[in-house]
């Protein structure tokens, strides 16, 4: 459990400070159930659970839009051949909603 709860938050792009306020526990006691020194309370582990898929829809769906704004650029650059500026700004975009994404969450 330790070890999924661990890679679940850092897929998520989330700190432990961030699951500890929606848990509503210290990071310090997250830190230990990542750690396996304790297991976390049935109610905190349902919430630890909503916080981290809540964390992983959000930057999926930041993804899509991201990619969907790409497809776009591309659509736009028409029959002129795509230059180097053109796909740097498309990817600094991507980067740019990806940050937005963690920020939010």
């Amino acid at each position: 459990m330790k070890q999924i709860l661990r890679r679940a938050r850092l897929a998520a792009g989330l700190k432990l400070r961030d699951v500890s306020k929606f848990v509503g526990v210290d990071p310090t006691s997250l830190w230990n159930y990542e750690c396996g020194r304790f297991g976390p309370l049935p109610e905190n582990r349902a919430k630890w659970v909503r916080a981290l898929r809540r964390a992983l829809v959000a930057r999926q769906q930041a993804i899509g839009r991201a990619l969907v704004e790409l497809d776009r650029a591309v659509a736009r650059a028409g029959s002129e051949r795509v230059g180097a500026p053109s796909r740097k700004r498309a990817s600094s975009k991507l980067r740019a909603l990806n940050r937005r994404s963690r920020s939010r969450s």
